[in-house]
């Protein structure tokens, strides 16, 4: 085996889905049987999406892969099983339209989505069912559903 560059590294990963399949599987054993500590993976994983992300937003990147690509036309470029297509995103931006119409529709959306949130407030602190004051109806306080995640914070040194 040769010298070890970034790009060597890169191509070690795994290029087809039955080779994810089959690392992703390896790595899952790996780590349910104690053979790999879960903290090193989380933290490998988090670097390397870290690295990806530095890579992927650079401007002179995303420069480069676009010019790259155009040369292929509307089709795109294909790599292994993978298509590579050029698209655009529309922005509309109606600041200048004038339209006081659309201006005063975003007015009282903004209102309402107030009032909204002021009721959801007032669902969420509620610690037992009420009855409305106007209508009679008996309101139930809101409930939560709650989803466990791990948070990766990086550790500031000296």
């Amino acid at each position: 085996m040769g010298i070890m560059t970034p790009t060597s590294v890169i191509e070690l990963m795994p290029s087809t889905n039955d080779q994810i399949e089959l690392f992703s599987n390896y790595i899952k054993l790996s780590i349910l049987n104690s053979e790999t500590d879960f903290r090193k993976f989380l933290y490998q994983k988090k670097l390397i999406e870290k690295t990806f992300d530095a890579i992927s937003e650079s401007p002179e990147i995303k420069e480069f892969i676009e010019n790259e690509i155009e040369k292929y036309g509307k089709e795109g470029v294909s790599f292994n099983d993978l298509k590579f297509e050029l698209q655009g995103r529309k922005t509309w931006n109606y600041d200048n339209t004038g339209d006081s119409e659309l201006k005063e529709l975003e007015r009282q959306k903004a209102e309402l989505d107030a009032k909204i949130k002021n009721r959801q407030k007032l669902l969420q602190t509620a610690s037992k069912p009420f009855a409305d004051i106007d209508t009679g109806e008996i309101i139930h306080p809101a409930f939560y559903t709650e989803k466990t995640f791990v948070k990766s914070t990086q550790v500031k040194t000296k």
